[in-house]
């Protein structure tokens, strides 16, 4: 049996333990982000996102060197939203902070250098778990809302922040792009304005050097469906409806009944033959869990309908 830790080692673990707990669900925070991201890359224009979080660490105020999981994914979150035209708005959950002792705290049996060491720990965290927020929001062109209670007069800013900005144009040239010069990493930009006056500019900070054709590749018809199936937005190009039934059989157990009712308006037919009118459409379901992850392979399949022409008319009128 080996001998137990020594307490300031065993400290040290549960220092780093908590740092990769901390890491972890940093980075599955930064990935659902980016699941809503894919999804508001398909809508024009500008669009705008608000993360309300107790915040999350991408490098230590100590040691500036130690990367974190978090860091190298919020920085591919930044390159996906600013190609997708999406600010993000950042919003600390903790609202107004205290890093004084509290009744809380037990100073028994530590000098008061000690209290200090402790304290200041709380306000590093504390400080570092804002500045993911605040790199997050400012790499994007957002506001990052701290040290503040009134939730809803943060909303109120970022909703009066969606009125007047401005869209600039930027071709990088083409050394940027070009994988034989080993240029495939994060580049900064900057924006400098020459008319007088106090101006406080919030612009999208930088970008991988990835053309666009390298990060879409081109998707099949059931990879499009598929990705309209799993996108956090509903897609309007033909209205479903869906009604489902649960039942239970003696020897089948459990199942489930869906009927679907398809709108004839959305779908396009052609003209056949013998007066008929021919549509040719494929169905893709997929079930979910509670936990919103797919519990099981997609299933699809194709139909034709061929309407004469007086069932055609009953679909127009």
């Amino acid at each position: 049996m080996e001998p137990p830790l020594p307490s300031a080692d065993l400290q040290a673990a549960n220092e780093d333990l908590n740092r990769f707990r901390e890491d972890v669900f940093a980075v599955g925070t930064l990935g659902a982000i980016s699941y809503v991201v894919r999804g508001l890359r398909e809508l024009p224009g500008r669009k705008s996102i608000l993360l309300v979080s107790d915040g999350f660490r991408v490098y230590e105020r100590n040691d500036l060197s130690k990367e974190y999981l978090a860091q190298d994914r919020l920085r591919r979150l930044i390159d996906q939203a600013n190609r997708a035209s999406v600010v993000i708005y950042t919003m600390n959950a903790t609202g107004l902070q205290y890093f004084g002792l509290t009744a809380a705290d037990s100073t028994y049996g530590r000098s008061s250098d000690q209290v200090g060491e402790e304290l200041g720990k709380r306000r590093d965290a504390a400080w570092e778990n804002q500045d993911g927020l605040d790199y997050l929001a400012r790499e994007t062109g957002g506001i990052a809302i701290k040290n503040n209670n009134d939730l809803s007069g943060g909303i109120k800013r970022v909703l009066d922040d969606q009125r007047g900005f401005y869209l600039i144009g930027y071709r990088p040239d083409n050394a940027t792009f070009d994988p034989r010069t080993g240029r495939r990493t994060f580049h900064k930009l900057s924006l400098k304005i020459t008319r007088p006056g106090k101006f406080n500019v919030r612009m999208r900070n930088g970008f991988f050097g990835v053309t666009e054709a390298e990060r879409t590749e081109p998707r099949t018809l059931g990879q499009e469906m598929v990705a309209a199936l799993t996108s956090p937005f509903g897609a309007t190009g033909v209205h479903l409806q869906l009604t489902s039934f649960f039942a239970n059989d003696a020897r089948a157990g459990s199942y489930m009944r869906s009927v679907l009712h398809v709108d004839g308006h959305d779908l396009t037919f052609t003209d056949e033959p013998n007066s008929l009118h021919k549509c040719v459409f494929d169905v893709v379901a997929i079930t979910f869990g509670d936990n919103g992850t797919v519990v099981d392979q997609p299933i699809g399949k194709t139909f034709t309908l061929a309407v004469p022409d007086d069932g055609l008319s009953t679909r127009d009128s």
